[in-house]
């Protein structure tokens, strides 16, 4: 039998913290060891949990170093964990590629590259503190990983990486969504609306209050309920702008919310509403459209390339942090909106995330990737 590629691949937060990054990391590994020639160790902070997880034969999750709790010095410490204890598991398994999903994981597998003659791949999620400006620290460490530091290959799922000047050519890999069965779901009107998502600057959670509230007596009058699920840094405004502009009869907060809870929450919406001020390749999207849940996007980052307006859902156009009035102007038409071409939108959206973003086919890329540009 042929060889296995062996990966040590590196993500510094899995559960309990979860979200874009972790699922895709998750579910590229689970399909390059069950379906193509991989054996993968995800290599992970110790947050909790059993230190060595087994998923299927060739693939386990390590919980690598002491126990910590999340925080920047605690990240920067898990650095000398993998000092400490990444040799071992390699005088094992003997790795073929080490592979970072972004952000510090991308200098510790430099650092790793250069210690044990390893290539390398490191995997871009996004350039959320790059664009959004939001702590001068964080960006100039994220410009330094990203656009300093030579990758054998650099993979992203957003194509404004390429206005900033790297040393790396990245080569852009769309996400995807779990394969899934048909299932008959009809809207009947805007009734329940959702906003699900970490509660930060960047989610843009604020400009969707403000558009609420622009909008209340329509909301009201029409009885729509508006449900805003997560947790997050920003949830302190959130709840305060909320109070301050008097929506508890129409918005509440639902609480955090895990994996399993997504099925149920996106298949009881109507309308999702992803209002973000920066997005990569969002997988939030595809958790919406593949439970039959109406989208509504800022067309930022590439939600363009799974979202048509009028036809896969709806967009608008982010403008500024303050262009509340796009998005109820939006949003009010879609209220109107009579419900067979809402249902048009919706199975023209479900039927091209089954179509053509299933991790099989994207897993598929990557390996060719992988054996192409890093193993030639």
């Amino acid at each position: 039998m042929k060889k296995r590629i062996k990966i040590a691949m590196f993500s510094e937060a899995w559960k309990p913290m979860w979200g874009g990054g972790q699922e895709v990391a998750f579910q590229l590994s689970k399909e390059l060891s069950e379906n193509h020639n991989y054996s993968i160790d995800l290599f992970t902070m110790n947050l909790g949990g059993k230190k060595i997880e087994k998923i299927n034969d060739h693939f386990r999750i390590i919980r690598l170093g002491k126990k910590r709790t999340w925080s920047f010095k605690n990240r920067i410490g898990w650095f000398f964990d993998i000092r400490k204890e990444f040799k071992q598991f390699h005088k094992r398994n003997k790795y073929d590629v080490l592979y970072a999903h972004a952000n510090l994981p991308g200098f510790h597998v430099k650092y790793l590259s250069k210690k044990y003659l390893i290539p390398t791949v490191f995997h871009v999620h996004g350039l959320m503190n790059i664009l959004m400006k939001k702590s001068k620290i964080n960006e100039l460490i994220e410009k330094f990983i990203f656009f300093k530091l030579k990758y054998a290959l650099q993979i992203s799922c957003s194509s404004n990486i390429n206005q900033f000047k790297s040393v790396n050519s990245p080569v852009f890999l769309r996400n995807g969504t779990i394969e899934f069965k048909n299932f008959k779901k009809e809207i009947k009107g805007i009734k329940k609306i959702t906003f699900a998502s970490r509660f930060d600057y960047q989610k843009g959670g604020d400009i969707l209050l403000r558009s609420i509230s622009d909008l209340k007596e329509e909301l009201l009058e029409k009885n729509i309920k508006i449900e805003f699920w997560g947790s997050g840094p920003e949830e302190e405004v959130l709840r305060n702008l909320h109070d301050e502009l008097d929506l508890n009869e129409i918005v509440s907060f639902k609480g955090k919310f895990q994996p399993s809870d997504v099925k149920t929450i996106f298949r009881n919406s109507d309308l999702f509403i992803l209002p973000s001020r920066d997005e990569g390749f969002p997988l939030v999207l595809f958790e919406a459209i593949s439970n039959k849940c109406l989208v509504l996007a800022s067309n930022v980052g590439e939600v363009s390339s799974i979202i048509e307006d009028q036809k896969t859902g709806f967009l608008f156009n982010y403008e500024s942090d303050y262009n509340e009035n796009i998005l109820s102007e939006k949003l009010i038409k879609i209220i109107q909106s009579d419900s067979k071409k809402l249902n048009k939108i919706n199975e023209e959206a479900f039927s091209l995330v089954k179509k053509n973003f299933t991790w099989k086919s994207i897993a598929k890329d990557l390996d060719k990737l992988i054996k192409d540009e890093v193993l030639k």
